[in-house]
């Protein structure tokens, strides 16, 4: 199946959204997730030794986008 130069063009500029939503939606997620643990390290240093606090951490801030 071949497409239409203006096929062709809807279909680049949609795709193209979809990549820069996701690159954001990265970048956000790991901004949120350095933030919180800068925070908790500070708050409750205790807390980042704990192997559920990484896992925990993720989870939190992906749901949140």
């Amino acid at each position: 199946m071949t497409l239409t130069p203006l096929q062709l063009k809807i279909t680049r500029r949609y795709l193209s959204r979809m990549g820069f939503a996701l690159a954001a939606m990265m970048v956000l997620s790991i901004g949120m997730q350095f933030f919180f643990h800068i925070l908790f390290t500070f708050l409750l240093p205790s807390i980042t030794d704990e192997n559920w606090y990484i896992w925990l951490l993720t989870i939190l801030c992906n749901y949140t986008l």
